[in-house]
């Protein structure tokens, strides 16, 4: 299969996905807003960026946490929710998945290729103090914590393909590769540790709210007047809540997100092949 075809094939899948997520939410009345390139896209595209392989989607920690219990059961055959808290989760440095386990994309991984469930990602908000010097006090601890998980997942499955890293993670990396000190950590404990901190200050009582991905670091800070009832656009065909200020949501982080970026930065992230109805497997290439 040509890497186009698995593309849309993916794209598609998560689609699929996206809309049982927004029929959830719409029943039981949560708050969600599309985010980053899925947002992007939304925009500037109607649906999908091209190139893009993944669907993004933020939550209210209010209503992620009963999306969480409401999807508990009743999902579709084959779809579940994965989170650090239930059996099997394993993607340690990610945020929570929707995922669909008869449907799988190729991830390249050096010489192999790992074959993962189609997934969405699920984001949650939590408030940030208004004053500003407690407000980065606050993200240092959250950031300070995502190191040490790192530091953990790195003992155990070793290091992270594609994560920009600073000195201090860099080097956090090093010693763990030396002393593996790494695995005197609990994975599922620093995990939790992550959740109570960004849990500090209520999302509904904050003027300023986050929604965490490492990608961004700091730059995921907004004024929670810019989502509140949201708004309604296009995507894919259906209509989806975004932020109701989502100009000033995007250009926290881009700047000018409008402008399409060079050819050759026009490139999926994660898909090289897509196969229905089997298990994730790891397979050479």
């Amino acid at each position: 299969m040509e890497k186009d075809e698995a593309l849309r094939k993916v794209q598609k899948a998560e689609t699929a996905l996206l809309e049982i997520f927004a029929d959830v939410c719409e029943k039981n009345r949560l708050r969600y807003y599309l985010a980053y390139g899925t947002l992007i896209g939304a925009i500037r595209h109607g649906g999908f960026i091209p190139w893009d392989d993944d669907i993004d989607v933020m939550m209210p920690r209010p209503d992620y946490e009963k999306f969480l219990e409401i999807t508990r059961t009743g999902l579709p055959e084959g779809v579940r929710v994965d989170h650090y808290s239930r059996e099997g989760y394993r993607f340690f440095g990610s945020n929570t998945r929707l995922e669909n386990d008869r449907m799988q994309f190729a991830v390249p991984r050096g010489r192999e290729v790992e074959w993962q469930s189609v997934w969405i990602d699920l984001i949650p908000m939590d408030g940030l103090p208004a004053d500003e010097k407690k407000r980065e006090r606050q993200l240092r601890r959250f950031l300070q914590n995502v190191r040490l998980l790192r530091v953990a997942v790195t003992a155990r499955e070793g290091a992270q393909e594609g994560l920009s890293r600073g000195r201090l993670e860099r080097l956090a990396l090093f010693l763990n590769t030396r002393l593996k000190i790494g695995k005197l950590l609990s994975i599922r404990g620093v995990q939790k540790k992550i959740d109570r901190t960004k849990r500090r200050y209520d999302y509904d009582a904050s003027e300023f709210v986050h929604g965490w991905v490492f990608a961004y670091k700091g730059k995921c800070v907004y004024r929670r007047e810019d989502f509140l009832e949201g708004a309604l656009l296009p995507f894919e065909g259906r209509l989806y809540r975004v932020p109701r200020n989502y100009d000033r949501v995007l250009r926290t982080i881009y700047g000018d997100y409008m402008t399409l970026p060079p050819v050759e930065k026009r490139v999926q992230s994660h898909c090289v092949g897509f196969r229905e109805g089997e298990s994730r497997e790891r397979t050479e290439e």
